[in-house]
């Protein structure tokens, strides 16, 4: 295939699928494929260096939306991508049918997350665009998230592949500027949002004393997350530094002496391949999704299961053989994210659909 690949995500943020996108698109211009990342509204300056394009600076309303869309249309037709890359489940179910409209081509739609997060209106949408074609290819970012499309029907399934997300790993830390503060620290990594859970975490610290703990992240949640740890009496031990570029998480990471992540929700955590990668000893929620990205390379608890995950975070801070070997097996789990393999897989799909 030859054209522009174009990458079409929700919003502008620091998240899973944005990041994904933003990788493919470098990857495919390293093998010399044109391609870009447009965003529907812009939420934030994430990954400005990249080159894109805001449709909005702000989140549409309703009639905002139907501008929005509008003024997609006459983009696509005006810029005539050879393909469109659909990240997120609003763009599969909203921008889709507009590429279809304005005369793209190769239409692929990507599930980062499990169908039943979808919002309804979503599921139905991107079910009928499925099977109607006007997705004319599906992607899973991993068999878990796959496995919940089960029941679609068989012309829906037909078009339904898994190409697992690649992750590069983080750079190598270079100093610690975090804290001087030598009490055993834990590190959670993820937007400040219901479904990572944090809350859960703090309230573990009230079980940890002797531990201090940064989350790594930002969203709504902060104020609450304030909140709560001040109720509990942990605020002193609890760090929200906010979104790390990835030089200051790569140092944060090597300075823990856990990365705990205890969402109740994933759908391929690129968080926890980030972190198993790094070599430091990983505690995740078990989740089907995770428990495949891991494969053993991590310690998996009940998600929600606060006993639980105390007493795994106290076993893994008292025993360094224990996370020596979490290390290790971490390290080599990661080097099958391969971020090239993930994009020359879509490029075959591309280029036999073409």
């Amino acid at each position: 295939m030859t054209g522009l690949i174009l990458h079409l995500v929700t919003q502008r943020e620091p998240a899973g699928a944005q990041a994904i996108a933003v990788e493919l698109a470098r990857q495919h211009r390293a093998c010399g494929r044109a391609a870009e990342v447009w965003y529907l509204y812009r939420k934030s300056s994430a990954f400005e260096e990249e080159p894109g394009l805001d449709l909005t600076t702000a989140v549409p309303g309703p009639w905002g939306t139907v501008r929005m869309l509008a003024q997609l249309w006459w983009r696509l037709r005006t810029v005539r991508p050879a393909a469109v890359i659909a990240h997120t489940h609003w763009c599969l179910a909203l921008a889709l049918p507009i590429a279809a409209l304005a005369g793209v081509p190769v239409r692929i739609g990507v599930h980062h997350s499990l169908r039943d997060l979808y919002p309804r209106p979503c599921r139905w949408l991107e079910r009928w665009w499925g099977c109607l074609g006007v997705a004319t290819r599906l992607v899973a970012v991993a068999e878990p998230v796959a496995a919940t499309f089960a029941g679609a029907p068989p012309s829906y399934r037909r078009r339904l592949t898994t190409i697992p997300n690649g992750v590069r790993p983080l750079p190598d830390p270079v100093t610690n500027t975090i804290t001087t503060d030598h009490r055993p620290l834990i590190v959670a990594i993820g937007r400040l949002s219901v479904e990572k859970n944090h809350r859960l975490l703090i309230a573990c610290l009230a079980d940890l004393p002797w531990v201090r703990l940064v989350i790594a992240g930002e969203g709504p949640l902060r104020p609450d997350l304030r909140k709560l740890a001040e109720g509990l009496g942990v605020a002193d031990r609890l760090q929200l530094p906010g979104a790390l570029n990835r030089q200051e998480l790569a140092n944060l990471v090597a300075e823990a002496a856990l990365v705990v992540l205890p969402s109740l929700s994933e759908g391929l955590s690129l968080a926890l391949v980030e972190a198993l990668g790094s070599g430091t000893p990983v505690i995740a929620s078990d989740l089907p999704p995770n428990r495949a990205a891991a494969e053993g390379a991590a310690r998996l608890v009940p998600p929600g299961d606060q006993a639980a995950l105390v007493a795994a975070i106290r076993d893994l801070l008292t025993n360094p053989e224990a996370r020596a070997r979490m290390g290790a097996a971490g390290r080599r789990r990661a080097t099958d994210f391969d971020p090239a393999r993930m994009a020359a897989d879509y490029v075959t799909l591309l280029d036999d659909h073409a």
